[in-house]
């Protein structure tokens, strides 16, 4: 008789896959904003439209979280997820066009398509039968070694002399590949035998106190994550650091979060979990209250402390989305807690940008550091929950 084939059946497959999608996942984002000066400068943009750079992709984000259980229904994860890549691709060829429609129409296309991989992460990993802690902390590590490459380039690149359009013309052969490597090596999805019939609903996810607690963990670390993936440049630059010396430190911010993410997922599983996870939020906190300090020895080490803690606290909560619900309930879970809770984090950057033009960089960041404390507590009380009422599949 034939069942759905294993994780061990499938091999290694689904962790490379997870590995491909994670690269396409922040770098595209996160050579962004290193040129976003120049991008401004040269578009004419305000400060507020330069934060729509990043609050466009969080409100993709929001709203296609919620039409990706849709895809994943009518065409299973794999197709979903290199529909996901193609979108990814198209707008990054966009981007460097050189108008401002074309700029935010391709960030809007890297947006939607980072939206459906968002969701479809979780339930990829829940999938490896138990490995899901395992998979975030590949994925995340991954994903962070990404993102620093996407942002270390950047700067020295734009003071080589290439322009940001041409900088910006790095990712979409990447992208590219990412779609093909993905079709390559990813199986296609067999049909859950006799599932789909009675689906679980919206409103059986939306009752579930996991599904809000899970929901403000995402957001509120999100906020905090794009805000200074946005604005630490400037922040640096303004603190007399050069532009060379800021895309650096971004990148380091970026990569350094691979250490945590690989770390505290596997913490997450033992008797000291709730003390891991409460020593990253107080970690992150500390490096937000080092950036409002302003000088420059402590934003050095800000900047290594925001890294580490970031990519802990952000893999947290992928962990914490995966066991938050039964495997048939968890799309809609995952697509709530990340719709709803990037919604929450597309206002941050275009307040944190719009506040520190006006007062300057101290009272936002410090406000940053306070909204950790709510996003700690959600983590620790559906980490309690997940413990006490474990979501079985």
């Amino acid at each position: 008789m034939q069942t759905e084939p294993s994780p061990r059946q499938r091999g290694e497959h689904p962790l490379i896959g997870i590995s491909i999608a994670a690269i396409l996942m922040r770098a595209p984002l996160t050579m962004l904003p290193p040129a976003l000066g120049t991008i401004s400068a040269e578009l004419a943009l305000s400060a507020g439209v330069a934060g729509l750079t990043t609050t466009l992709p969080l409100l993709c984000f929001a709203v296609f979280a919620f039409v990706t259980p849709a895809l994943t229904r009518h065409g299973g994860p794999t197709r979903a997820m290199l529909l996901a890549m193609v979108a990814i691709f198209l707008g990054t060829l966009l981007r460097p066009a050189g108008q401002v429609w074309t700029l935010f129409v391709g960030i809007a296309l890297v947006g939607i398509g980072i939206a459906v991989g968002n969701v479809l992460v979780p339930v990829v990993a829940r999938a490896q039968a138990g490995r899901a802690g395992r998979s975030m902390s590949v994925y995340s590590t991954v994903m962070g070694l990404g993102a620093m490459a996407g942002s270390l380039v950047t700067g020295p690149l734009l003071e080589a002399g290439w322009g940001w359009q041409g900088v910006l013309l790095l990712m979409p052969p990447i992208a590219l590949l990412g779609a093909i490597a993905w079709w390559v090596t990813m199986p296609p999805e067999p049909p859950t035998p006799g599932a789909e019939p009675a689906a679980p609903t919206w409103a059986a996810a939306l009752r579930r106190p996991e599904t809000w607690l899970v929901t403000g963990m995402m957001g509120l670390q999100s906020i905090v994550f794009y805000s200074e993936l946005t604005w630490m440049p400037s922040q640096l630059t303004e603190a007399g650091f050069s532009l060379t010396t800021a895309s650096t430190a971004l990148a380091l911010f970026n990569g350094l979060g691979a250490i945590g993410s690989a770390l505290l997922p596997r913490l997450l599983d033992g008797p000291r979990a709730r003390a891991a996870l409460v020593c990253s939020y107080a970690l992150y906190a500390a490096g937000l209250l080092g950036m409002a300090a302003h000088a420059h020895g402590i934003l050095c080490a800000a900047v290594v402390a925001l890294g580490i803690a970031q990519g802990a606290v952000f893999a947290s909560a992928l962990v914490a989305i995966s066991r938050s619900a039964p495997r048939e309930l968890l799309p809609r879970v995952s697509a709530i807690s990340q719709g709803i809770g990037y919604l929450l984090a597309a206002v941050g950057p275009t307040a944190v940008g719009v506040i520190g033009e006006a007062v300057g960089w101290r009272i936002p960041l410090i406000a940053l550091a306070c909204s950790l404390t709510v996003s700690c507590a959600c983590g620790l009380l559906a980490l309690a929950r997940t413990r006490t009422h474990p979501a079985v599949a």
